[in-house]
């Protein structure tokens, strides 16, 4: 998802003195300035409105020119001792008067600087909200907000059209991620009788954060195959690279043609995790039953295959 930035570089790693290029940055689509802290259900109402829009940036602490141009003209800031509460009052106000709770960033850009004339006890506070997946997000008064053009102010949205594509736009990631589910990982033909456990992790489900691994290659192999004495680890031997990402394997002491602990990582932190699980065949006297007993609940449950009448059971333990 392509992301409005008036910037060069990622919010974390702005300073005040970057500002200084939004004297060209007039409000609109993607930009609002607020030379005051607002109420809360007004800064809800804005983050509500970049979220199911496209995305923008909401600055406290910038003054317009004019209404007729509307880029930045002075930076006042406000009082830094006011900063905590002011962050304070935009985490309540969304989680209060939003439903869902859209994602959205910010930094606190101190002074002094000249570049930008902010005050040394004066701070102005960016928040960036990402596109959202997870709209419409209905403020608290019961409408859905949207950018609207060169408005510099949020507006009710209503045309039922817009509506409708705000409820679907998580569409195309919901299939997407049922794809991902139903891929079943390949196997050989020995690999394949065994059972497994397969997890499949996102750190950015909603594509709202977009992380990505930049750490180089003999990092990422140094992290899955370090050992720290007096911790349990799980080292994985195997490390090779692909297209999008890593694959590492657990190869000591198993044999290299059956499934090992597999973990594929994508550059964009999705993983495919795989578990081999041990295939139990008890007898009534074997070494298996005695293993299943040692469980908290074993006994219980070979008591219910006895019950049910299951003579050759096979149990993934």
């Amino acid at each position: 998802m392509q992301k409005y930035s008036p910037f060069d570089k990622p919010i974390n790693e702005l300073q005040a003195s970057d500002l200084a290029v939004l004297r060209d940055v007039s409000e609109g689509w993607y930009v609002e300035y607020k030379s005051q802290v607002p109420k809360g259900s007004a800064l809800a109402k804005a983050v509500s409105a970049f979220a199911n829009t496209y995305g923008g940036w909401l600055f406290l602490g910038i003054e317009e020119k004019s209404k007729e141009d509307p880029a930045a003209e002075s930076y006042p800031g406000i009082p830094s001792d006011e900063v905590e509460s002011t962050l304070q009052r935009l985490r309540q106000s969304t989680n209060a008067h939003l439903s869902p709770i859209p994602h959205f960033e910010s930094k606190v850009l101190q002074g002094p600087s000249s570049e930008i004339q902010l005050a040394d006890e004066a701070s102005i506070v960016a928040v960036e909200v990402p596109q959202s997946h997870t709209t419409p997000h209905v403020h608290k008064d019961g409408r859905i907000y949207r950018r609207v053009a060169d408005s510099s102010e949020s507006k009710a949205e209503t045309d039922r059209f817009i509506l409708d594509q705000l409820w679907r736009r998580a569409d195309p990631i919901r299939k997407e991620v049922r794809r991902w589910v139903k891929n079943d990982p390949e196997f050989s033909e020995a690999e394949a009788q065994m059972p497994y456990l397969r997890l499949l992790l996102s750190a950015d489900p909603w594509r709202q954060r977009s992380p990505w691994l930049n750490a180089p290659t003999h990092e990422i192999r140094s992290l899955f195959s370090r050992q720290e004495a007096g911790l349990p680890s799980a080292p994985f031997e195997t490390f090779y690279t692909t297209a999008n990402g890593f694959i590492a394997r657990q190869a000591e002491g198993n044999d290299p043609h059956d499934l090992g602990m597999t973990w594929k990582i994508q550059r964009d932190l999705s993983s495919e995790m795989i578990f081999p699980l041990r295939l139990c065949r008890p007898s009534q006297y074997d070494d298996d039953v005695q293993d299943i007993r040692n469980y908290k609940h074993g006994t219980y449950f070979l008591n219910l295959l006895i019950e049910k009448h299951y003579t050759t059971p096979k149990i993934a333990d």
